[in-house]
């Protein structure tokens, strides 16, 4: 096996860890947009029902 050869091998393994690390950035960055968008939803109902509460403490 000529060193060229493991040159070229090397440099197709660095390219598929790239490729490969770069689609796992994209699924962490998937799964953390999917969770703000649901911690987002659920301040809104909370801050929702915390306004209520707060409108019946203040008639009550």
């Amino acid at each position: 096996m000529s060193s060229h050869s493991i040159v070229i091998g090397l440099l197709e393994l660095a390219q598929a860890t790239v490729e490969v690390l770069l689609d796992v950035a994209r699924g962490i960055k998937l799964v953390w947009r999917g969770l703000m968008s649901q911690c987002w939803q659920i301040n809104q109902v909370a801050v929702f029902y915390c306004g209520i509460l707060w409108v019946v403490k203040a008639v009550a």
